[in-house]
């Protein structure tokens, strides 16, 4: 038996996890057990079902073409069924996204499709859609100094700390990107993503402790002309954060009072920001440079409140 700690959760899997370093004790606490075996084409009685996932309570069924099936069921495991000639490392780095958050919503944790920055003692999030450049962002922003607990997808504990716990130690970056990008080029490509970007381990810009999480950017696409920053009122933050939850669409209906709750407090905790951008042409610097405005007014709204209390 195999034992990992990731995303806060503790593996047991009775085969190599592929990019993950296996505990040295064998018992494990908080723990999901993974098993690879037959998984059924579809659930009983399921409240969603879409042509590649369905949702019946505390079991969610998705199907990755070409690659594999998951089952996810009560927070607790994942079983997964390999396509016959699909390759191995795709379903694996399938099992500890979606995988992993599907568990995480099951028990009713908040998780964010976002990266993490992590400076002086803090974090903040880099959140977007697929596309919107979170990980390029991210990786420029991890260049001008900082450390990161994960790209892509983000636990969030409770408050009051709103804990970030480490997550699988890669990024995912098109080729295009690399080019202003002279530290991640020298990085051995593990492997290419389902949308052709190249998976890059990212073990030595990993920090060493989780950290509380001290503010969320989020990036957008719209129809303006130049890039602007603006902090986002609470009640329209609170919107975001369920918008931008990784797989939110897997969330059962009996878990979604609990997580209102939950992106309430945290929307009323920590300031939500917003970057929007144009679409037509590159603006990865203005995003960069407003980003890091961003972040220096969170880092001066906590020490304004620190000084006052």
């Amino acid at each position: 038996m195999h034992c990992y700690d990731v995303l806060g959760l503790t593996i047991q899997a009775g085969l190599p996890v592929p990019g993950l370093e296996a505990l040295s004790s064998p018992f494990c606490e908080n723990q999901v057990q993974v098993d690879e075996g037959n998984v059924p084409a579809s659930l009983e009685q399921a409240e969603k079902v879409r042509p590649l996932y369905e949702v019946s309570g505390d079991q969610v069924l998705v199907e990755v073409p070409g690659i594999g099936r998951l089952l996810i069921t009560e927070g607790k495991r994942i079983v997964f069924e390999r396509a016959p000639t699909g390759p191995d490392a795709p379903i694996f780095a399938h099992l500890l996204g979606t995988g992993l958050a599907t568990i995480h919503h099951q028990r009713g944790n908040v998780v964010l499709h976002g990266g993490s920055l992590c400076r002086a003692g803090h974090a903040y999030l880099i959140c977007g859609r697929s596309g919107a450049g979170k990980s390029t962002t991210l990786a420029h922003l991890l260049a001008n100094g900082g450390e990161t607990l994960g790209d892509d997808v983000t636990v969030v504990g409770d408050a009051p700390e709103f804990m970030i716990p480490a997550g699988p130690r890669v990024t995912k970056l098109a080729d295009d990107v690399l080019v202003g990008l002279p530290d991640f080029q020298t990085m051995k490509t593990e492997m290419r993503c389902s949308k052709g970007k190249r998976v890059l381990p990212t073990e030595h810009l990993f920090a060493a402790t989780p950290y509380p999480l001290s503010g969320v950017i989020v990036l957008e696409q719209r129809g303006v002309t130049q890039v602007s920053l603006e902090r986002v009122p609470v009640s329209e933050a609170i919107a975001l954060l369920w918008a931008h939850s990784f797989r939110k669409r897997f969330i059962a209906r009996a878990k979604l009072p609990g997580l209102l709750i939950k992106w309430t407090a945290l929307a009323h905790a920590v300031p939500v920001w917003r970057i929007a951008r144009p679409a037509a042409h590159d603006t990865v610097a203005e995003v960069v440079a407003k980003a890091e405005d961003a972040i220096a007014k969170i880092a001066d709204e906590r020490r304004r409140r620190g000084s006052v209390g």
